[in-house]
């Protein structure tokens, strides 16, 4: 029988290939979540699409990517409007100290500029924990029908 086996896998070359695991039905885009037929799943919904645990691990990935996408837009915003408030002259020259506005616009930009370097490993660590709790594929060994014929596949 494994000489069988191996013999017709041998003969067709798409009976190798087992083809992509889809596992859930589920697909990770882009910081979304989609059903297999391409629907953009809220926080809420993906609860029914997903075990307990993986929704879990799924909703604490999506509040960190949040976290990430705000604190690099709050970072930038601060950064910018500090160099800006630098570039505009003071509309007085007694209105403060040159010394005090270059401190206030270096402390602004330097704030700013750690707040977006903050998020990149945050941005990443959502990103990986939704794209895992995802994409979860139980181990087994199982017979496979390829539209070539039959083979024994390793799905992971």
């Amino acid at each position: 029988m494994i000489i069988l086996l191996v013999a017709v896998t041998g003969l067709t070359a798409s009976a190798q290939y087992a083809g992509p695991v889809t596992g859930s039905g589920l697909d990770y885009r882009n910081g979304n979540v989609y059903t297999s037929e391409g629907v953009k799943l809220t926080l809420s919904t993906a609860a029914d699409y997903m075990p307990e645990e993986n929704y879990r691990y799924y909703r604490s990935g999506k509040k960190v990517f949040n976290a990430a996408i705000w604190t690099s837009s709050v970072g930038a915003v601060v950064a910018v409007g500090s160099f800006a408030w630098a570039c505009v002259p003071p509309q007085s020259p007694s209105s403060a100290p040159i010394i005090v506005r270059q401190s206030l616009v270096a402390t602004g930009i330097a704030l700013g500029c750690a707040a977006v370097l903050a998020s990149i490993p945050m941005y990443f660590v959502g990103m990986s924990r939704m794209k895992t709790s995802v994409n979860f594929h139980p181990v087994n060994l199982s017979f496979v029908t390829p539209s070539g014929g039959i083979g024994l596949a390793l799905t992971f």
